[in-house]
C-alpha cells in the first residue's frame, strides 16, 4: 500500500490558483472601499468648512478667503494631505 506522504503537485497548483482568484476579486474591492472612505472623510471636512464659512458670514457679512479666519480644526489627514491642504487646492 501507498502511504500518504504529502500533497501532489496538481493539488498545490489548484490551491495557488484558487488563492489567486480570490486575491483578484478582493484587492479591487478593498481599493474601492478605501477610496469611498477617503471621499467620505473629505466630504465631512468640506462640511466643516461650509459651516465655518456660514458662521463667519453671519458675524462679518462676507465670506473669508482665508481658512485660518474660520474657527474650525482641520487637523485630520486624508492620506498624505491634510484637510487644510485639500481646501487650498
Amino acid at each position: 500500500m501507498w502511504a500518504f506522504r504529502g500533497f501532489a503537485l496538481v493539488e498545490l497548483l489548484i490551491v495557488v490558483i484558487i488563492i489567486g482568484i480570490l486575491a483578484a476579486i478582493g484587492i479591487p474591492q478593498y481599493a474601492k472601499t478605501i477610496e469611498r472612505a477617503r471621499w467620505a472623510e473629505g466630504m465631512a471636512g468640506l462640511g466643516h468648512i461650509q459651516e465655518g464659512e456660514e458662521l463667519y458670514h453671519t458675524e462679518h457679512g462676507e465670506y473669508t478667503a482665508n481658512l485660518a479666519d474660520l474657527d474650525i480644526n482641520l487637523s485630520q489627514t486624508i492620506g498624505h494631505l491634510s484637510l487644510l491642504q485639500v481646501a487650498e487646492i
